[in-house]
């Protein structure tokens, strides 16, 4: 079976599953002149897996897969075995190709029979035994065929077919289309193209364009459209050739991507012919990739191919191939059945594609039972991103995936490489390099003379800011870039972009961020590219101090950047740097409370770091506070109020398990224990205490609302 390796992550198991099948593999041409001979010598092993190997016919019912022998098993012993058995005509060993190009068997043997009664004898034997193990015995065909509905089910469910349903609100799915095959475009161009007064299209509410985004990565996915009903989005769909910039596209209906997903959850997962849904599953066979788009042509090549038939159906056929079947219907069973042993010899269909509709829903049933913990795991996980992790800002939706991106094990070696040896040059890391990969920051940071300066000056009114030069295109045929090319190259490109100013004296241009983490991040990138030319990226401090015999000019910058006089700009430095050991530095750090532990993490600190994508100098090392019998640990942080406010939230949204317990984060209080003193309260005769409370304002980031309070009662 096919069911999802443990830990294995969604877009993972789709691009497992999706190569499952080789796209040359049992689909070759084979022309009348060759010999049995011939095809005996088609070379068995392939990089990657499956078996490169022609199945005509006359093989469907003859080629058995014998499969469990031990992996480490002499091929001499193996085919002795088989070759006890009547009729045995070939015998192939079946190996993959591994990484290093070495033969690796797999445990299995392609056993060709003479005949199909030969091999129908073998199978029906009640064990065949390799020693102790017990091997198992199939058609080849049945394998193949297994393997291409596991296919079809792993695409059903695709990563992006999920992302694109969280798109919508429930209950309008019939208003909304999904677009692909434009490319990105400013949304100017697509609102002008779509809802324009002069547009082809007619009825259109809204045009947004769609990413998604996990990790550091953000990707492109397509537009939304929504329309004023559903009769408007069946007349675009239905509309024919569809272009943009000469440039054909495609659209799906949001309601059609919703319905498939919900009858891809059945064994009959197709439509069907309502006047013969009823027909007996054994007067039916079942055509998989039918090479021939126009249904009408199909229809017609079916009834030339087979005799008796009453009715040829497609299912999905306003859908890609891989979602489509053809159901062909016959006016006995003993029709359908003999269906299965015509020798296909045209170009319509394979032979190893055609398949009784027993054998398929029989196949479906068990393509199902291996899928569904993981497709209840992936309702899960899309059902939140569809409630929590889908923003909508104008024209622009971002899907987050809120799961850490999966590693590739070669960039993992990449990184454990560089982590010996980033740091005392001996391949031994030092204090800086201790703990995951994120350590590293701390060296390339330092290499950023901009970053550098600007953390060493401590805080200042400019940190928002960045400033940004070098945007005219090493292709001068592109000619200079606009404002606006600029403005929406950042607002569609980095994260946490709010506002791009622009002055008409200098072709810097000053880019402001949510906060001083993001601008900081963005500045210490290791290369920022714009159409082939690599920015330059300046702290706006060090920036104006090029300006120091232009007072006018640092006027108008601080004008248009924080709408004050230069001279009111505030400078005071503060010291709250973070030393790479993770030692702190002044005193006004805020603190995160992480809870609650059964023992000390060791790995808790670089854990934090590495969850919210911090860097070493931001983070101290933890303070920890037993009560209980369980330990609380305080991290001291040096980031703006509200983007610790925000990464309070992210943690607790991550529900990070430490020791099968979930560890969750508040901001903790810095106040300095008084000692109370009674009072009488005048007229009472009794004493009260003095209650005093601090609260934080509600901050708005990303568009979540986090709302922090912090109550301490004296």
């Amino acid at each position: 079976g096919e069911a999802g390796l443990e830990g294995e992550e969604e877009n993972q198991f789709d691009a497992r599953a999706l190569k499952l099948v080789p796209l040359v593999g049992y689909e070759e041409e084979v022309t009348k002149e060759e010999t049995k001979e011939e095809m005996m010598d088609v070379k068995d092993v392939v990089d990657g897996g499956g078996w490169k190997e022609v199945l005509t016919s006359e093989d469907l019912f003859r080629k058995v897969l014998v499969d469990n022998f031990e992996k480490k098993s002499k091929a001499e012993e193996c085919e002795s075995l088989l070759n006890q058995f009547d009729n045995v005509l070939a015998i192939k060993r079946v190996a993959f190709a591994n990484k290093g190009g070495n033969e690796q068997f797999k445990g299995a043997y392609e056993v060709t029979f003479q005949n199909k009664e030969s091999a129908d004898e073998f199978i029906a034997l009640p064990e065949v035994k390799f020693g102790e193990r017990l091997l198992s015995k199939k058609l080849l065909r049945m394998v193949v065929q297994g393997r291409t509905l596991r296919r079809m089910q792993a695409a059903a469910f695709s990563h992006n077919k999920r992302i694109v349903e969280c798109v919508t609100t429930v209950g309008e799915e019939d208003r909304h289309v999904y677009v692909l095959g434009l490319g990105l475009h400013p949304d100017e161009e697509i609102q002008e193209f779509f809802c324009g007064l002069e547009s082809e299209f007619e009825n259109i509410s809204s045009a947004r364009t769609v990413f998604f985004q996990q990790g550091k990565s953000k990707k492109f996915l397509g537009y939304l459209l929504q329309f004023e009903d559903k009769e408007n989005v069946d007349k675009f769909c239905s509309k024919e050739d569809k272009k943009y910039k000469e440039k054909e596209f495609r659209c799906l209906k949001i309601s059609e991507i919703t319905r498939r997903n919900q009858l891809n959850r059945q064994k009959a997962n197709f439509d069907d012919n309502m006047n013969y849904a009823a027909t007996a599953e054994d007067k039916r066979i079942v055509l998989l990739r039918v090479n021939e788009s126009v249904v009408g042509q199909a229809d017609i090549k079916v009834k030339e191919m087979f005799k008796n038939v009453e009715n040829v159906h497609r299912s999905a056929a306003d859908q890609g191939v891989v979602d489509q079947i053809t159901i062909v219907t016959f006016a006995s069973a003993d029709d359908a059945t003999a269906a299965l042993k015509v020798p296909v010899e045209s170009d319509l269909v394979r032979p190893v594609n055609v398949m009784g509709m027993w054998e398929y829903l029989e196949e479906r049933g068990k393509v199902l039972d291996e899928n569904k913990e993981r497709i209840e795991k992936s309702d899960k996980k899309y059902s939140n991103i569809k409630e929590n992790f889908v923003n909508v800002d104008g024209n622009i939706i971002v899907v987050t995936d809120p799961s850490e991106p999966p590693v590739k094990e070669k960039n993992k070696k990449k990184e454990d490489k560089k982590d010996k040896q980033v740091g005392t040059g001996n391949g031994v890391p030092n204090a800086a390099t201790k703990g995951k990969h994120r350590a590293v920051q701390t060296a390339e940071v330092g290499t950023h003379g901009a970053l550098a300066r600007r953390r060493q000056r401590g805080s200042s009114g400019w940190d928002h800011f960045v400033a940004v030069s070098g945007f005219q295109p090493k292709m001068k045929n592109m000619g200079k870039p606009s404002d606006m090319d600029i403005c929406n190259y950042f607002l569609h490109n980095h994260k946490n972009v709010t506002d791009v100013k622009f002055l008409n004296w200098t072709e810097v241009v000053f880019v402001k961020f949510q906060d001083v983490a993001a601008a900081e991040k963005f500045l210490g990138l290791s290369y920022v590219m714009f159409y082939g030319s690599d920015l330059t990226l300046n702290d706006v401090e060090s920036f104006l101090k090029k300006k120091n015999n232009d007072q006018n000019k640092k006027d108008e910058i601080a004008r248009v950047l924080l709408g004050k006089k230069f001279a009111d700009v505030s400078a005071n430095v503060t010291e709250t740097s973070v030393a790479a050991n993770g030692t702190t530095k002044g005193t006004n750090m805020m603190e995160v409370e992480l809870s609650t532990f059964t023992t000390k993490e060791a790995n808790l600190r670089n854990m934090f770091i590495s969850e919210l994508h911090l860097t070493e100098d931001d983070v101290g090392q933890p303070n920890w506070v037993k009560k209980d019998q369980k330990f609380t640990a305080r991290l001291a942080v040096k980031l703006e109020e509200n983007a610790i406010g925000y990464l309070v939230k992210k943690w607790n949204d991550l529900q990070i398990n430490v020791g099968g317990e979930t560890v969750s984060a508040q901001l903790a209080s810095k106040g300095v224990k008084r000692e109370h003193k009674c009072k009488k309260n005048r007229g009472r005769g009794r004493e009260t205490r003095n209650r005093s409370s601090v609260s934080m304002r509600i901050i708005d980031h990303l568009s979540h609302r986090i709302v922090l309070l912090i109550t301490t009662v004296f």
